[in-house]
């Protein structure tokens, strides 16, 4: 799982446990007709994670505040995770554009 501070942790193949380094771009590998998902797995509580499958990694890095990655999701599309935690996706960009562009544009003079 991608947890606080372990960013290279986050991803699993098939869910079996196996971690698939973040740092590398590795492409689906073919078993016969099944292929291996990679998964981004975020721990929301003890007995709470959320998984979302993974078309891609983007990028994956470290400033010297936080772990960042960049992720392509299958159900959201593109999706900033900071900390090991998801921030925005594609998918609900709508929701953070409206509340943070309206109320300016409606306090403005003109």
């Amino acid at each position: 799982m991608l947890g606080v501070g372990e960013m290279n942790h986050g991803l699993e193949a098939n869910g079996h446990g196996k971690p698939v380094a973040m740092a590398k771009q590795q492409q689906l590998q073919q078993s016969g007709d099944h292929e291996e998902t990679q998964w981004y797995e975020e721990e929301v509580h003890d007995d709470l994670k959320f998984c979302y499958t993974l078309n891609s990694v983007l990028h994956r890095g470290t400033s010297k505040y936080q772990e960042i990655a960049l992720v392509d999701t299958k159900c959201f599309g593109k999706a900033l995770i900071i900390d090991g935690k998801m921030q925005s996706a594609e998918a609900d960009e709508f929701i953070y554009h409206e509340s943070l562009i309206h109320p300016p544009l409606l306090f403005h003079p003109k």
